[in-house]
């Protein structure tokens, strides 16, 4: 059952230095309207995220390596895109891709929110570039462009990557993303969150995609953390005002 929720500007110290905002309640999404008001939050971060002088182009892609991750509504929404086209998971694509090495994280976004709201030690989980390709990427070419992911969505530059090595993103947009990622988190409860080659697979597994379907959690191979909901936004002092009213728009779309 969903819980109305609430943002209290209450503070909560953290390793960040005092960026959270702590929640009033739970946030939980009905998961029959789930894919779109998934597509409804990806098409508000367009609208916030409009930038003209991003250089991020067609055939740019440097950031598509075996390191995305996402949850397993968007990973849904992924294999309904295949389903509609006609088109099978590309499973032998995906069977490889977990055979390599990847990005695996333990914790969600907002288990690490729970970490910074109680003090605790944060574990350092970090993606090697040097990964390799997305399984899902075809001459430089994201073949689910449509319908991909939040954590591809969120990599934009202002410069050449392949100059330099690394994306140049504004701090506000750094904020912006891990906001979106807490609310698309909290949007999929009681899914998982992972690898997309290790969510695309365990939700190509018979009956896996009709249970989610269902707001049923099939057991999760080991490794993959269970979503949660929001404890705290993540949101450094001076990006609040900014981004406050974003937050509000966010809640109303999984509530």
């Amino acid at each position: 059952m969903q819980r109305k929720q609430s943002i209290r500007m209450g503070h909560a110290g953290s390793p960040q230095g005092g960026c959270i905002i702590r929640l009033k309640g739970d946030i939980c999404m009905s998961p029959q309207h789930g894919y779109t008001r998934l597509e409804k939050i990806y098409a508000l971060y367009d609208d916030v995220c409009a930038a003209p002088e991003r250089f991020c182009r067609k055939g740019c892609a440097l950031c598509c390596t075996a390191n995305v991750t996402l949850t397993t509504l968007e990973a849904g929404l992924i294999l309904a895109h295949w389903q509609a086209q006609g088109q099978p998971p590309p499973l032998a694509d995906l069977e490889a891709a977990v055979r390599r090495p990847r990005f695996r994280p333990t914790l969600t976004i907002n288990g690490l929110a729970e970490l910074c709201a109680q003090g605790k030690e944060v574990p350092d989980e970090t993606a090697d570039p040097g990964n390799g390709p997305c399984p899902l990427l075809k001459d430089d070419l994201c073949s689910v462009y449509a319908v991909r992911p939040f954590g591809c969505r969120a990599m934009q530059s202002q410069s050449d990557c392949g100059r330099s090595g690394a994306a140049d993103m504004p701090e506000w947009i750094l904020s912006t993303n891990t906001l979106f990622l807490q609310y698309i988190e909290a949007a999929d409860i009681p899914g998982i969150s992972g690898n997309l080659a290790d969510i695309l697979l365990f939700l190509s597994v018979p009956g896996h995609f009709d249970a989610l379907g269902r707001g049923a959690r099939a057991v999760p191979p080991k490794g993959l953390p269970a979503n949660r909901s929001i404890p705290v936004l993540m949101i450094p002092p001076e990006h609040r005002q900014r981004l406050m009213g974003l937050a509000q728009a966010l809640q109303q779309q999984i509530t």
